[in-house]
């Protein structure tokens, strides 16, 4: 069997389809799914399938739809890219087993990304794509491309290893020994004879390295006995390769050498290589190097429709909300004090928690999920509510729970695990790029419904390889994620709630993912954008999930229990009249299933000083209060009002000195009578008026009066056109200028964003008129076409409109000798039949054949 799989490596190559034919081709529900997959296509839609196309090839792009491949997906892509596209169905099935229904399920997601496709029962792969995955993420190279930077030493070491029997001596040059490596490596059975030839030890060594050099197929930590990193499928990202140093005093360095000596490890530049054909090889013979398919998770631990169950997670989400709600009233009262790089503070997080009775560890995810939902931002005296939180805070409950619940659903970071290095934490709310929310996303998606969270989290490498994050990290996330939904009633008991399953669900409906708008928004420059983003943009989608999750979330309490010791107790939610008052004129002391608060003579006078009288207060209680107002209570009202007020401030920002008779004088002045100057002592006269205006307006008056600080130092003022102010108040002036210059202009707003079923609809309503072949000139496309009748018309027109609009594409080029390569060029001018063009390969003006151009693809 493995014999016949490598012989099956060898059958010839079909020439690659176009991937424009493949886009052109794909009807509204295709073309719609591909840019749900692919969301940042969508920020200022494409107009036609040129520029889609352009943006799909976009390097940023096709690493963020990797990202979100599953390990099929992923290893499917690996097969492709070792085989060389475009590549037969029945090869991939002889590489990684299974049959093609199991190959074509594994490429769905990546073609649903616009990556792969199959026609004809070939997989073909996007031109871009092919060079992305050689460029960064391949862990395997072929050894055409390193036997060029391999020592003649070496090279002669490998072929003698390759070839026994083979006349290569210290004298053989580098050519031949070249040559000897390279034909050997182009032969399947050689390469599988090599591999025979190796003791028990070598031959173990090689297949556990090659098949799972980053943990990807086993989910296990990668063995690095051969210093090989993480590599393209590791947890550090695209980062690596299979290339590292032999160490010294290893247990298998024996086995290491051994490989070496016999040419199927290859050293360039003090670092070994695997070649690709020799993995290719060992995968073919390899039953673990499989497509497995989605792994089986176990069933949720509790029943959803459970009456304890329901009762915990409504608790749960009544505590979020009142959390946050208490959170929001106490940034009203006073800005939230910020620290000079942004965020709130450890210390200030402390008090908060104190003074909100709410768990200090938990607070960040208040802090987070309040900014990210655009309720809470930073002004110039700290963190405060923002415009959108009295709407917020008046509706009904069921919104107000998912404007928090999507918000923290798309933020990128972990709320309760903010760490960035050294045990160091980014304060909340300043945004952290991670990988957290993929975590949580995936974690929540693929759990829900009905399935274990421990179990999906178990299982996450499987469909979440690319998460960015070592063992010990993922951990952390996967425990903060869950966590955080069991604090947002989205979890409980290894079980997804009805309200997290509703959650998933509604964005998995969403016409647009809103993952990429969030992110948008949330790094906006030069500040956040988030207001309204939730609350506006996302409002068809909070609605939907108030819809369906109101009647599993606490009703709104319309009466609060007052009792003899100065407490209120509220069962549930408070609605918006008491949780205002209560906010104002009390102290919680604790949350839960319901809230209890304490009035104080602090308390009380906090009301009084934002704006309540006794009377109101009064009257708002016992609108209230489930029964009578304690006397107790309306005592300590009375009091706190009785002596509220007995001692003034008040502000003034001049005072007027001079003797006794002059403020007489000055105060019968009618001209200065609209500066309100009022008499605080014989010689001293105030108004609210700033001192450098009161002294105009005294000399208007016929007087001579000098201005002084707050110091009382008298104040000299700068002549016009007089000397410069000093060193540090023109730094000060051009850092200002400088400021307020870089913030003209700099919205922070995102691009326009569209529906993928809007954007699809657009494209394909342009796609017989519009796009590439509207920009082409028909007579350039109809020559084309004589010189070479192979060509596509959809390539035709991509290369007439590259040679009209000085535009580059890639094309597969095939020389007089036979080659076949791919060609990044920028047409110039089509000179009978061959096509003058600057060629970014060789970087230099070349001119290729029209009859010999294969295929032609955006560049």
């Amino acid at each position: 069997m493995a014999g016949r799989r490598a012989a099956a490596l060898r059958e010839p190559r079909r020439s690659a389809d176009s991937y424009l034919d493949f886009v052109q081709g794909l009807d509204e529900a295709a073309l719609t799914a591909v840019l749900r997959a692919r969301p940042d296509v969508l920020e200022d839609p494409p107009r036609g399938v040129g520029e889609l196309v352009r943006r799909l090839g976009d390097a940023d792009s096709m690493l963020a739809a990797v990202n979100d491949l599953d390990r099929d997906g992923l290893l499917l892509c690996d097969a492709v890219m070792m085989l060389g596209p475009p590549v037969p169905l029945d090869r991939l099935v002889m590489l990684l087993g299974g049959s093609r229904d199991g190959i074509r399920a594994a490429l769905r997601p990546v073609t649903r990304r616009a990556l792969l496709w199959e026609s004809d029962g070939v997989v073909h792969a996007f031109e871009p794509f092919r060079r992305l995955w050689d460029d960064e993420v391949a862990v395997w190279h072929p050894a055409a491309e390193l036997i060029p930077a391999i020592a003649v030493t070496d090279l002669r070491r490998a072929a003698r290893g390759l070839v026994p029997g083979a006349r290569v001596t210290s004298s053989t040059t580098w050519e031949r020994s070249a040559r000897v490596v390279g034909e050997l490596m182009a032969d399947p059975d050689g390469v599988a004879a090599a591999v025979q030839r190796l003791p028990r030890p070598a031959r173990d060594l090689l297949a556990e390295l090659v098949r799972d050099p980053t943990g990807l197929m086993t989910g296990d930590e990668p063995d690095d006995a051969l210093g090989t990193g993480t590599g393209a499928f590791g947890t550090n990202g695209f980062d690596g390769g299979a290339r590292g140093r032999l160490p010294a005093g290893s247990n298998r360095e024996e086995a290491a050498g051994v490989l070496v000596e016999s040419g199927l490890l290859l050293l360039v530049g003090g670092e070994i290589e695997v070649p690709r054909e020799v993995v290719t090889v060992l995968w073919a013979a390899d039953p673990e190097v499989r497509l497995t398919g989605p792994p089986s998770l176990g069933p949720a631990g509790a029943d959803r429709a459970d009456e304890t169950f329901a009762a915990g997670i409504q608790a749960a989400a009544g505590h979020a909300l009142r959390s946050v709600a208490a959170l929001l009233a106490e940034a009203e009262r006073a800005p939230l004090a910020a620290l000079k790089k942004g965020g709130i503070g450890t210390r200030e997080r402390a008090r908060l928690a104190r003074t909100l009775a709410l768990a200090e560890d938990e607070l960040p995810l208040w802090i987070d999920v309040a900014h990210a939902a655009g309720l809470l931002a930073r002004e110039e005296g700290g963190y405060a509510p923002t415009g959108e939180y009295p709407g917020w805070r008046g509706s009904d409950v069921g919104r107000r729970w998912a404007v928090l619940a999507l918000a923290w659903f798309l933020l990128d970071q972990s709320p309760t695990h903010r760490e960035i290095d050294s045990g160091r934490d980014q304060p909340p709310p300043l945004p952290l790029a991670s990988g957290a929310g993929r975590v949580r996303r995936t974690l929540l998606t693929t759990a829900s419904p009905g399935r274990s969270l421990a179990a999906a989290g178990s299982h996450l490498e499987w469909f979440l390889p690319l998460h960015g994050y070592d063992r010990p990290q993922l951990a952390n996330k996967r425990q903060a994620a869950v966590r955080e939904a069991e604090l947002l009633g989205v979890a409980a008991e290894d079980t997804v709630s009805d309200l997290g399953v509703a959650v998933c669900e509604v964005l998995a409906a969403a016409p647009l993912d809103p993952t990429g708008q969030m992110r948008a928004h949330q790094y906006g420059f030069p500040t956040p954008t988030l207001a309204g983003f939730v609350t506006e943009t996302l409002g068809p989608l909070v609605d939907e999930l108030a819809r369906r999750c109101g009647r599993a979330l606490p009703g709104d309490a319309s009466t609060m229990i007052l009792q003899s010791d100065l407490t209120a107790t509220v069962a549930g939610q408070p609605n918006h009249a008491i949780a205002r008052l209560l906010a104002d004129a009390a102290v919680s002391e604790s949350r839960g299933a319901a809230g209890m608060w304490r009035f104080t003579s602090a308390s009380i006078r906090g009301a009084l000083d934002v704006g309540w009288s006794a009377q109101e207060l009064l009257d708002e209680l016992r609108a209230g209060a489930a029964h009578e107002v304690p006397q107790g209570l309306e005592y300590l009202v009375a009091d706190v009002a009785r002596r509220h007020g007995h001692i003034r401030a008040r502000a003034v920002r001049a005072a007027v000195v001079a003797d006794e008779a002059t403020i007489n004088e000055i105060l019968a002045t009618r001209a200065l009578r609209s500066l309100d100057l009022r008499r605080l002592a014989p010689t001293v006269a105030a108004c609210g008026a700033d001192a450098e205006n009161v002294a105009e307006r005294l000399r208007a008056a016929g007087m001579a009066p000098v201005v002084e600080d707050e110091h009382g130092t008298v104040v000299i003022r700068g002549r016009p056109g007089g000397p410069p102010a000093s060193g540090r108040d023109a730094a000060a002036g051009a850092a200002s200028e400088r400021g307020s210059v870089g913030s003209v202009g700099s919205t922070g707003e995102s691009g326009t964003w569209a529906a993928p079923a809007d954007v699809a609809r657009r494209i394909l309503a342009n796609r017989a008129g519009a796009g590439d072949a509207a920009r082409a000139d028909p007579r350039v496309v109809r020559q084309l076409g004589r010189l070479n009748p192979r060509l596509t018309l959809a390539e035709r027109q991509l290369l007439a409109a590259a040679l009209d609009h000085g535009e580059i594409v890639t094309i597969i080029y095939r020389d007089r000798f036979e080659r076949r390569t791919s060609r990044l060029i920028a047409p110039v001018e089509l000179l009978g039949g061959r096509l003058d063009s600057w060629c970014h390969l060789r970087e230099a003006r070349r001119e290729f054949a029209v009859a010999r151009i294969e295929g032609v693809t955006t560049g």
